[in-house]
């Protein structure tokens, strides 16, 4: 029975044979999005796996494939105007796919800094983190686009989320400062179902009394109140396969923040025993944004680690993402019943924030 870490490596063996002359690595659609990617995210996933399966084994082949996928995303065609990675072609859409496509890249270029000792990649990363203004009195990031131009704040929770617990990863004290602050006022606050679910349309921050000076203002809180009320439901499908997509992030934060308050409050508590009820696997298997486009088998282990769950929670949720995703005819762990085969095997790098000596019994 193979191990974690060694399924990791056969993966990114597998991938080497993928990846372009450029050292871009084959697009996707975005999973149920089916909004047209660039190579961007999946380069950067992928250069992530490459990253620690080097440091793993020093096979040069891995260390040649990691460079190569770093030059991709430190070239023009990733970043044509300097400003935003160009992530996504969907023309009704931004084409920087809001924070989490630079929060992706971003990732990547930081695993490529540590590991291949490549100081242009964490000073890209950090440039691009900063291009990002924050707005101190509502503690969360706006966007810019690819084209340079500024956009209005990132209205998802996850990506705020996701974009902050990134930040973290800079070691920065600017950028840590930041995401503390986001921390304690938007993640302390984020807005859960009554079973701990976290609502996909979490409010960013909540509106004070002093903000709402005008008639037409206090009318549109009041239309949001509403709107979001009446979404809760519709949601709840959605909002259970990003579920572990969130505790992801919230690990990595934990990580870098280890005795925030947040982690012993009864909300984090709550987040984190839904996880455990029967129930919550059989909503997974409903949803359309569970296996295998979010993989929660791996995000949800790699949470057990952060909370100290116990090593049979983060094994049985690994054990169930391969019997979720496995797939027979190419041995790939992500790809079973996968509308976006591209973007499902690059999301195995998850699996490289956990402990290496987990079992993968193949189905």
């Amino acid at each position: 029975m193979p191990s974690l870490i060694q399924v990791l490596e056969a993966s990114a063996l597998q991938a080497l044979e993928i990846q372009q002359p450029d050292g871009s690595m084959p697009s996707g659609h975005n999973g149920p999005y089916h909004d047209p990617e660039t190579p961007v995210r999946n380069t950067a996933h992928w250069l992530v796996t490459f990253c620690h399966i080097y440091e793993q084994t020093q096979d040069q082949r891995l260390f040649h494939a990691a460079n190569k996928a770093t030059n991709y995303l430190l070239s023009a065609e990733a970043r044509p105007q300097e400003a935003s990675f160009f992530c996504r072609k969907n023309p009704k859409k931004d084409s920087c796919n809001g924070l989490i496509g630079q929060a992706w890249a971003i990732e990547g270029l930081i695993c490529a800094a540590r590991t291949l000792k490549r100081e242009d990649a964490y000073t890209t990363a950090k440039e691009v983190f900063e291009l990002h203004p924050f707005l101190e009195n509502r503690a969360i990031w706006q966007r810019v686009a690819a084209e340079g131009n500024y956009l209005t704040p990132d209205r998802t929770f996850n990506h705020q989320l996701w974009f902050a617990a990134i930040g973290a990863e800079l070691r920065d004290q600017e950028a840590t400062d930041k995401v503390y602050q986001f921390l304690d006022q938007i993640g302390t606050n984020v807005d859960n179902y009554q079973n701990g679910v976290i609502f996909h349309n979490s409010p960013l921050g909540k509106t004070k009394l002093k903000d709402l000076n005008s008639l037409s203002n206090i009318t549109m809180a009041i239309k949001r109140i509403v709107k979001s009320k009446r979404n809760r439901r519709s949601l709840y499908s959605k909002s259970v396969g990003y579920h572990s997509f969130n505790l992801y992030a919230f690990a990595i934060l934990k990580k870098h923040f280890p005795k925030h308050k947040f982690w012993s409050s009864s909300k984090m508590q709550k987040m984190l025993d839904i996880t455990k009820e029967p129930i919550f696997r059989t909503q997974l298997d409903q949803s359309d944004y569970s296996w295998p486009y979010n993989p929660p088998g791996l995000e949800l282990a790699f949470c057990g680690e952060a909370f100290d769950l116990g090593k049979d929670y983060c094994q049985k949720w690994i054990t169930t993402q391969v019997e979720k995703t496995y797939d027979h005819k190419t041995k790939n762990l992500m790809l079973n019943n996968s509308a976006d085969t591209t973007t499902s095997s690059a999301r195995i790098y998850e699996a490289t924030r956990l402990n290496n000596d987990y079992e993968v019994n193949y189905p």
